[in-house]
């Protein structure tokens, strides 16, 4: 632990970042998404109102993890979407799992 060395201001340094992104996170706009695949298409929807979206390159996937780069049509921006293996139903997750390695090609 860094504070039992003495190294109590760089543990303080560290903290604050940390602190920042935990409050980011706290009020992130990725909250309340949906994913799905519909007709060929991805589409995001968020508060019931869906929008399509193309994945911007190719998904990371893990066992416990898959991390989507999509890039919202009327918004030009990446946006990064961490979909975990435990936040969807076992069914849901290997279909998505088969749908990105389909998109692999």
């Amino acid at each position: 632990m860094l504070v039992a060395r003495g190294y109590m201001g760089l543990a303080v340094l560290l903290l604050l970042p940390l602190a920042a992104q935990l409050w980011s996170l706290r009020r992130s706009p990725g909250q309340g998404l949906e994913l799905g695949w519909r007709a060929g298409r991805w589409y995001l929807s968020r508060a019931g109102k869906p929008k399509g979206v193309a994945l911007a390159r190719r998904a990371v996937l893990t066992p416990w993890v898959a991390l989507l780069v999509v890039c919202e049509q009327d918004r030009g921006p990446q946006s990064h979407i961490p979909v975990f293996a435990d936040s969807v139903p076992a069914r849901d997750w290997r279909l998505l799992r088969v749908r990105l390695r389909q998109e692999e090609g």
